[in-house]
């Protein structure tokens, strides 16, 4: 079983090879470095406002609105803070989660003005929510 696996590689190798000398050569200056990302990035998330954000559940996603309110839950277990855009809770359009174990690794979050999270969107009775790790999942528009 080795020897035909070793030899099917070698079958393998020897046709790349000839197929590699026919391939047409692409100058370097075709390439369009900008535009080539490392392989572990991660694709750009297509923005929507807070009011869309429960049509796009599971989709990894940028959610921008003006911050309505900010909770921050003591009595509760890993005490999350949930910043609520567009309105404040109970009738809230959308939350950032920021869990206290991520507190300082996200930063210092404004209390008012717009914001923008990036991440997967997930719904919370009812309500869709981006959880916040790190300050790179977060900014304020410009």
């Amino acid at each position: 079983m080795r020897l035909l696996t070793a030899i099917a590689l070698v079958i393998f190798c020897t046709i790349l090879f000839l197929l590699r000398s026919e391939l047409p050569r692409i100058p370097l200056s075709m390439i369009n470095n900008k535009k080539l990302l490392p392989l572990n990035a991660t694709p750009a998330a297509q923005t929507i406002p807070a009011s869309e954000a429960s049509q796009h559940a599971g989709k990894r996603m940028t959610v921008c609105g003006r911050i309505a309110s900010e909770h921050i839950a003591t009595s509760s277990r890993a005490t999350p803070t949930f910043i609520y855009l567009d309105k404040p809770y109970p009738d809230r359009v959308f939350a950032v989660l920021v869990w206290e174990s991520d507190r300082a690794s996200v930063g210092a979050i404004p209390s008012s003005g717009m914001l923008c999270a990036t991440g997967v969107i997930a719904s919370y009775r009812g309500t869709p929510e981006i959880v916040v790790k790190d300050a790179k999942s977060w900014y304020v528009p410009k």
